[in-house]
């Protein structure tokens, strides 16, 4: 599956996890609900599997999730992707880079695809931004 980003380039989904088991009934709420989120995604995450990659929460925001979180409202999947896209480096000579990102999304379907607030979100990421400084 391949999604089109602000720029007019493309993200590519590598590999998907999903899983409707990640909702904790807490004792205590965690004390930041968005490191919580990504604690739980990391364990679905085999290291032999993914590339080094930085994680990322596509939320709204950090109160709408930890709400969510203390009303035990969050949504039933949590969806744990590996994404790539072609970056070019900003000389417009060296052959273009791919840079990969793990992408953490919440939906009520066990599907793989990105809600529109999801996939508004999802085009918000500056790709450009994880590009090593010397290609």
């Amino acid at each position: 599956m391949k999604f089109r980003l602000s720029d007019d380039t493309y993200a590519h989904l590598w590999g998907i996890v999903q899983t409707a088991s990640y909702r904790q009934d807490y004792k205590e709420l965690p004390t930041d609900a968005m490191q919580e989120v990504k604690r739980i995604a990391q364990m679905y995450m085999a290291s032999s599997c993914w590339r080094r990659a930085p994680l990322i929460l596509l939320t709204a925001d950090e109160e709408t999730l930890t709400n969510l979180m203390r009303r035990k409202q969050l949504p039933t999947v949590m969806c744990i992707g590996e994404f790539f896209s072609y970056r070019r480096h900003p000389d417009g000579q060296t052959k273009p880079k791919a840079i990969y990102l793990h992408l953490i999304w919440l939906q009520e379907e066990f599907l793989p695809y990105l809600s529109p607030e999801n996939e508004a979100l999802f085009q918000r990421i500056d790709w450009d931004r994880y590009l090593p400084s010397a290609i």
